[in-house]
């Protein structure tokens, strides 16, 4: 099938695809902007649809197949990604990321092409007109003609940035935003090399991750590309007022249709003119208790006739952690409901700054964003419409510009304080049922499919996955957060994704190690240097040789002299940021040059023996396993890099939110850790499984190497260790004495109101059969003044479980403190 393109002239789609474009769920694309409102001063960008973009996409994916010569298989669940990446795009796009605050469209789309349900995609859901979607028929039909799987789950975790071609799809430059960022500066009337796109695919093919430091890299075509794109932004950022305006009453009307009793799947699985023209159907009679200045008919209509908007009041955002905290849907939302009377109705829109009118791509250095209200009347607002707190603090000799520049100095002022309590996620009965539709949103929370990207093996982390729904579905987006036990960092990960500070505590040295050297930034030099360390380098390294006579029994002599090279190597290395990044790396490779293996590729115990074959330690050269571990973390960690943003973020910024500290929880202070008391809003942590792991003894080796001294401490501080397990009642009495203290720690920091996370799974072994973990445990929690909320048996899938395969599942539990 030959298209004809805007950006691309014309390109040949093979006819094997040409049935996908035509599903029901592909078709509403037609339906849906690429722009995030139906513009007005972008007149040219008012037309295109999210279905030309993707298979302006997907001409990409193609381009980047035959320069890679892909193999049929991966060629095609590439091209189908591209296809589908946008595929649950709501109407309006990310104008939905503002009216409902656990909305991910990545996965909507995950649920959508593997047939799941979920609170946005019920059972039979029509997704377009009256249709159900067929994208897995349409798989097993295709998959008889290929003679390969067509695999949706594979399909949709590229969509998320999965797997090896995942980078491709969601990275930081990317097929999509390729494609978006040319498309869309064509349609604004931004000079565009239509050259580019390819350019940048032919550049794209020498990578196997997501590139990072993209303001560094000097080829012509990113350049170009970061120069349309930041021409962009700073379009959006300094449009009209009427096109400001016109985005805050779209956001307005949305938030008004959910709040009269639509439903979240007939929002979302819409078009633009669809919905708009079911939202001005609506039943007139309002289903809430709120009253409002005008019905929602007469909104819709008015939006349609591009009725103008004035805008009213604006104040500056100064910092990048107040932008956190009310880019939260529910700011606006609260903020939209608190001004509004029977004679005055604002539309509160948070606009964000993203680049300067340069390609540095820095932010904006004077304040970050704005919150702006906007209002319908083409009058100015009397002092009685306002609503009686706003009155209160205002004299009634103040009309016009002194009135308006009076409501926002007491906004502005009242801003401060509602930072400090958030009052917009007050725990009201509808704010309770929201957070449970949000947590029951993510079905049975095993995530089967996520993987972790470790940078070390660690025994019983949880997956990322995890913290991630719970501060999504938590509505905890620009808070503090903590993890108490918080290993090598999947919490802190999850949480500066999401705009939090985080402060991640752990006892474990190893743990604290990896964390540590996870959140440390690594410019793009200093990277360079890394990948240039050669075997050479190695060998010609001093072996210092390690002061204990332990490790004899795992290596082999010539295996010891050649760690010790290494270990030489880092710990002489000037530049202290890869001296902890190498002495990280070595750590996770001990256990891969030593023979004596234990059920538990994480568990070393004194007596895990050799092979029955082998009488000693055979020899294992560590140099290419140690450089080949060195550069696969080195994308691992770029990987990261990418994720926290497109390049418009400081990266040490981004990475400084997060608060590594090796302590034992009970140890710390609110003054250790630079906090204010009872200012966490969640504490999200697995906190360690009766009797079940030794996270100690399970990284033996690398305490034999690295940290002796630590080894005894360490151990003792642990609580649940497995150890233990010959003495249950002891065992037993210890942990929930554990528990007490524990719980009544976490008040010094949680917040009233705030919320206590555990994943928490019981001891299978018999000695602990007749005991109610779970019962006692959420006891103790509630003597220290916290209620189960919400709480769910996850099943565990195979990475989670290593060596416990006979744990099958665990328990989130969600707890309230009251006090």
């Amino acid at each position: 099938m030959i298209f004809s393109d805007i950006l691309y002239g014309r390109i040949d789609i093979p006819d094997f695809y040409i049935p996908f474009l035509k599903m029901p769920e592909f078709v509403r694309l037609r339906g849906v902007r690429l722009s995030n409102v139906d513009s007005f001063e972008f007149k040219d960008f008012n037309g295109p649809s999210r279905w030309e973009h993707s298979i302006g996409v997907l001409n990409l994916a193609l381009q980047y197949s035959k320069l890679k010569k892909l193999n049929k298989s991966d060629e095609c669940h590439l091209c189908l990604a591209a296809l589908l990446h946008d595929v649950a795009t709501p109407p309006f796009a990310h104008t939905i990321e503002y009216i409902f605050e656990n909305f991910d469209h990545e996965y909507e789309s995950f649920n959508l092409l593997n047939s799941n349900k979920s609170d946005f995609l019920p059972h039979n859901t029509p997704v377009y007109t009256t249709s159900l979607p067929i994208f897995t028929e349409l798989c097993r039909k295709k998959t008889r003609e290929v003679k390969f799987k067509i695999d949706p789950e594979i399909i949709s975790e590229m969509i998320s940035g999965g797997g090896d071609l995942g980078f491709l799809i969601n990275g930081t430059i990317d097929l999509d935003n390729i494609d978006n960022v040319c498309r869309s500066s064509t349609h604004m009337g931004i000079d565009v090399n239509k050259n580019v796109p390819y350019k940048l695919v032919e550049w794209l093919s020498g990578f196997n991750s997501a590139p990072s430091d993209i303001f560094d890299i000097t080829e012509e075509p990113v350049k170009s590309w970061i120069g349309y794109r930041t021409q962009m932004y700073s379009l959006f950022f300094t449009s009209s007022e009427e096109e400001l305006g016109r985005q805050a009453f779209l956001q307005h009307i949305i938030r008004r249709a959910f709040e009269q009793g639509m439903s979240k799947e007939s929002i979302i699985w819409n078009t633009d003119e669809s919905l708009l023209s079911q939202i001005e159907n609506l039943d007139r009679i309002e289903k809430i208790d709120h009253c409002y200045k005008y019905n929602i008919g007469e909104l819709v209509q008015r939006y349609r006739l591009m009725d103008s908007v004035k805008e009213y009041i604006k104040i500056p955002i100064e910092t990048s952690e107040i932008l956190a905290v009310i880019k939260n849907p529910l700011f606006a939302t609260w903020l939209e409901k608190r001004m509004s009377t029977k004679w005055f109705e604002p539309f509160v829109i948070v606009n964000e700054k993203r680049f300067k009118g340069n390609t540095s791509g820095q932010l904006f250095q004077q304040h970050k964003g704005e919150i702006i209200l906007f209002h319908l009347s083409s009058h100015d607002v009397k002092r009685e419409q306002f609503p009686e707190w706003i009155v209160e603090k205002t004299a009634e000799s103040q009309k016009g510009k002194i009135l308006r520049k009076k409501v926002q100095n007491i906004i502005q002022s009242e801003l401060n304080e509602w930072l400090v309590t958030k009052p917009w996620t007050v725990f009201s009965e509808e704010r309770r049922n929201n957070i449970i539709s949000n947590l029951n949103h993510y079905r049975d929370w095993s995530f089967f499919k996520t993987r972790n990207q470790s940078l070390h093996a660690y025994p019983g982390t949880f997956v990322q996955s995890i913290p991630s729904s719970l501060i999504s579905a938590l509505g905890l987006q620009g808070e503090l957060i903590m993890d108490t036990f918080g290993g090598t960092g999947q919490t802190a990960t999850e949480a500066i994704k999401h705009g939090c500070s985080v402060v991640s505590i752990d006892s474990n040295s190893i743990a604290s190690m990896v964390a540590d050297v996870k959140f440390t930034y690594l410019t793009a030099d200093q990277r360079e240097v890394i990948r240039k360390i050669s075997s050479q380098d190695l060998i010609e390294s001093p072996a210092e040789m390690v002061k204990n006579k332990e490790i004899n029994k795992w290596f082999h002599p010539r295996t010891i002299e050649e760690l010790s090279r290494i270990r030489t190597f880092f710990q002489n290395f000037d530049d202290l940021n890869i001296s902890h990044y190498l002495k990280m790396c070595f750590s996770s490779i001990l256990t891969s040059c030593t023979a004596r293996k234990g059920k538990d590729y994480a568990y070393f115990a004194d007596n895990t023996p050799l092979p029955n074959d082998l009488e000693c330690a055979p020899y294992i050269s560590p140099y290419s396993i140690f450089l080949s571990k060195v550069n696969r973390n080195l994308s691992i960690i770029e990987e990261f890099y990418g994720s926290l943003g497109e390049g418009d973020v400081n990266l040490l910024d981004r990475l400084e939110q997060a608060k590594i500290v090796h302590s034992d929880f009970l140890k710390t202070s609110t003054d250790s850790l630079g906090i204010e008391p009872k200012s966490v809003k969640a504490i999200i942590t697995s906190p360690p499984y009766l009797c079940m792991i030794d996270y100690t003894l399970g990284q033996r080796l690398s305490y034999r190497w690295l940290f002796p001294e630590e080894f005894d401490i360490d151990f003792e501080e642990e609580i649940g260790k497995r150890r233990d397990r010959g003495n249950s009642k002891k065992a037993i009495d210890n942990y929930y004495e554990a528990f007490r203290r524990y719980a009544k720690k976490t008040k010094e920091y949680l917040s009233k109101g705030g919320y206590l996370v555990t994943v928490l799974g019981a001891p299978q072994a018999n000695s602990f059969k007749e005991i109610e973990l779970f019962d006692t445990v959420d006891k103790v929690f509630e003597d220290e003044g916290y209620s189960v909320f919400w709480d769910k048996f996850r099943p565990i899938s195979w990475h989670r479980n290593r060596g416990h395969a006979h744990l099958k599942e665990e328990r989130i539990t969600v707890y309230v403190l009251n006090e």
